[in-house]
C-alpha cells in the first residue's frame, strides 16, 4: 500500500485503511475522500498519528508529543507534557478550554498526499474554504519519503485494534537510554474487559461527554490491574528491517511478545517475532510471535511504573486548584511547585478510590483554570 507503484491511489487505500482503524469494519468499495468518526476517537488518532486540525491557523494543532509525563521508564525524570514542575499544562481540558472545537462534534480525517509543504498548504486551503473550523483533520502523506512516512499510521492501527481486543496500549512508549521508545506497546487487563489508550486515563471527563466506558484499569473497584503478557512492537515503512531495534526491548526482558509491523512483508526477520501487517486494508496478525524470556522481576518492576504512570494519567483531569485539594486530602499538604509532590500523590494507596469519590464532580463540575 505504502510503496511507490500505488502512488496514485495511496489517499484513497489510506482512507480504507483508517476506516478499518476506527471502526474495525473492512469496507473495500469506501469512496469518501475522508473518514467521519466522533472527536473522541478523532483525539486519540491525532495524538497517535500527528494529523493535525484545520483551524485556520497558521500552525494547525495537534496534540502528538503532548501527552507524554516521563522521559524514560523506571525513572522520576518527568518532561513537559500534561503537567510542567506539578502542574496541568497539556492536560484534555486545558487544551479543550483554548481549542473548543477539538471535542465538539464529528470531524472528518482526510488523508492528503503531497511531496513539499507548498504542495500540501495548496491542498489544504482548498479544504479550508469547504469545511467548518476544526471539524477537518489532516493526515499527511509525504510521498516525498520512501514509505511516505507512515510509520505512525501502522502505530494507530496497532494500537486502535489491540484497544478493541481488550488491552491498555500505547505508541512511542519511553523505555531507556540505549533500548529506545517501542511505537507500540499493549497490556493485558482481565479477560473481557474493555480496553483503552493510555491518554484516556487522563480523558475521564470526556469520556462522560462522549458516553464513552470509562478505562476499567482507572478504577479500585473494578479489579482490573495491569498485568502480563506485554506485547511490544516496531513499525516501518521505509525499510523491512526492524529486528535489530525489537531486539533491544527484547533484551530488556520485560515483554512477553513482540511484533514486527509492516505493510507488506510476509515474514518476520526476527525468529522468535510475530508479524502484523496490512492484508485487504485491514492489520492482521500474519505470523503469531513466540514467548519470551522474560524476568519477572525486572517486568513487575516495569508493570509498577506502568501503574505509577497511570495514575498520574487520572490526576491530568483535574484543574490545579482540584489537585491541590485532593493533595491536602490524601497527604496531609496542598500543592508544592514541584514534580515530586506530583508523584508523592500518584503513589498514594487511597488515590483511585478518592478519584472514585470524585467521579461525579469530575462528571458534573465545572473546569477551573
Amino acid at each position: 500500500m505504502f510503496s511507490e507503484k500505488n502512488r496514485n491511489n495511496i489517499e484513497k487505500d489510506l482512507a480504507k485503511f483508517i476506516h478499518w482503524i476506527i471502526t474495525g469494519q473492512v469496507a473495500s468499495n469506501y469512496e469518501q475522500p475522508y473518514v467521519l468518526c466522533d472527536a473522541y476517537e478523532a483525539f486519540i488518532f491525532s495524538e497517535i498519528t500527528g494529523s493535525f486540525y484545520l483551524d485556520g491557523s497558521a500552525m494547525p494543532f495537534t496534540p502528538r508529543g503532548l501527552m507524554k509525563v516521563f522521559h524514560s521508564a523506571l525513572k522520576d525524570d518527568t518532561v513537559v507534557g500534561l503537567f510542567e514542575d506539578g502542574k496541568p499544562k497539556y492536560t484534555p481540558q486545558i487544551l479543550a478550554a483554548e481549542r473548543p472545537y477539538i471535542f465538539a462534534g464529528h470531524k472528518k480525517i482526510y488523508p492528503i498526499a503531497a511531496s513539499t509543504n507548498q504542495e500540501l498548504e495548496t491542498k489544504v486551503k482548498k479544504l479550508d474554504h469547504a469545511t467548518k473550523r476544526g471539524e477537518a483533520l489532516i493526515m499527511r502523506i509525504d510521498t516525498s519519503k520512501k514509505g511516505f512516512g507512515l510509520e505512525s499510521i501502522l502505530e494507530a492501527a496497532a494500537c486502535f485494534d489491540f484497544r478493541r481486543s481488550g488491552y491498555v496500549v500505547e505508541s512511542q512508549v519511553p523505555i531507556g537510554h540505549g533500548i529506545g521508545s517501542p511505537d507500540f506497546l499493549a497490556i493485558k487487563q482481565s479477560t473481557g474487559h474493555t480496553g483503552c489508550h493510555f491518554i484516556e486515563f487522563a480523558m475521564l471527563r470526556q469520556a462522560f461527554q462522549f458516553k464513552k466506558p470509562l478505562p476499567q484499569a482507572a478504577l479500585k473497584d473494578q479489579g482490573v490491574p495491569l498485568k502480563a503478557p506485554i506485547l511490544v512492537g516496531e513499525a516501518k515503512t521505509a525499510t523491512s528491517i526492524m529486528d535489530a531495534q525489537v531486539n533491544k526491548y527484547k533484551k530488556s526482558e520485560m515483554f512477553d511478545f513482540a511484533y514486527e509491523i509492516h505493510y507488506s512483508i510476509e515474514r518476520p526477520r526476527g525468529a522468535e517475532n510475530g508479524l502484523l501487517a496490512i492484508d485487504k486494508w485491514a492489520l492482521a496478525e500474519k505470523v503469531a510471535p513466540s514467548q519470551l524470556h522474560v524476568d519477572k522481576i525486572k517486568q513487575q518492576s516495569y508493570i509498577a511504573w506502568l501503574e505509577r504512570a497511570k495514575n498520574i494519567y487520572l490526576l491530568a483531569n483535574f484543574s490545579l486548584e482540584e489537585l491541590s485539594s485532593l493533595g491536602n486530602n490524601l497527604c496531609g499538604r496542598k500543592f508544592t511547585n514541584s514534580s515530586k509532590w506530583l508523584l508523592e500523590l500518584a503513589e498514594h494507596p487511597e488515590l483511585q478510590i478518592e478519584i472514585e469519590k470524585r467521579l461525579a464532580e469530575i462528571k458534573n463540575g465545572p473546569i477551573e483554570r
